[in-house]
C-alpha cells in the first residue's frame, strides 16, 4: 500500500470505530450529551452520499490491499528470494534481467536482448525480445535460449522460470560498407 492508501485506512478504521463506540454506548442506554445530536441535521440525500462516500472508501481499501497479492512475492523491483528468522534475501529485477541478457548474448547469432521479467499466480515469467543474424535456426537457437536462461536464473537467483517467452523482433542483415 502507499502512503495515501495508509492514510485513508486510519482515518477509515478511526471513523469506524467511533462511529461503532456511539453505536454501542446509545444501544447499552449510556446518556450521551443531548447537543451531540442535536447539531446534526441531514436530509435523506445527504445522509445516503456520506454512506455512499463511506461505502467506495472501504471498497478503494479492500481493492488496495488485494492489489498485490497473488503476485510471486514481488516488492517494488525486487523478487523476494527467501524469508527467514533473520530477514528477507531479495534480488533486483534488474539483476535478473542483466543475467538473463548475458546468458542470451553469449549465444551465436544473437545480436540483441530486450528482457521483461513478471510475475503472477504462478510465478516468475521472462519476455525476451531478440534481435538475430540471419545465419543462425530460429526454433534451435530460441529453444536453447529457453533452457539456458531457465537454467542460469535457477542457477544463480535460485528463481524457478515457469515461462520463457522469446520474440524475435529482427534478423540483422549486415550490408557491406561502401566507402
Amino acid at each position: 500500500m502507499n502512503l495515501f492508501d495508509r492514510f485513508l485506512t486510519a482515518l477509515y478504521a478511526l471513523a469506524v470505530t467511533v462511529f461503532l463506540l456511539l453505536f454501542v454506548a446509545e444501544t447499552a442506554g449510556l446518556s450521551l450529551p443531548g447537543s451531540l445530536y442535536d447539531n446534526i441535521s441531514l436530509s435523506k440525500t445527504e445522509l445516503l452520499c456520506a454512506v455512499g462516500v463511506f461505502i467506495l472508501v472501504g471498497l478503494r481499501l479492500v481493492w488496495a490491499s488485494i492489489r498485490g497479492s497473488g503476485q510471486e512475492k514481488q516488492d517494488g523491483r525486487y523478487l523476494v528470494l527467501s524469508e527467514g528468522v533473520l530477514g528477507q534475501v531479495k534480488v533486483s529485477v534488474q539483476a535478473v534481467e542483466n543475467l538473463v541478457v548475458k546468458v542470451a548474448m553469449d549465444m551465436n547469432g544473437v545480436k540483441e536482448v530486450k528482457p521483461r521479467i513478471s510475475s503472477s499466480d504462478k510465478g516468475v515469467s521472462v519476455t525476451i525480445l531478440a534481435t538475430v543474424s540471419p545465419d543462425i535456426s530460429i526454433p534451435d537457437t530460441t529453444k536453447l535460449m529457453q533452457d539456458l536462461v531457465k537454467e542460469r536464473v535457477f542457477g544463480v537467483a535460485g528463481i524457478a522460470l515457469v515461462n520463457v517467452q522469446i520474440s524475435i523482433e529482427t534478423i540483422v542483415v549486415n550490408k557491406p560498407r561502401i566507402e
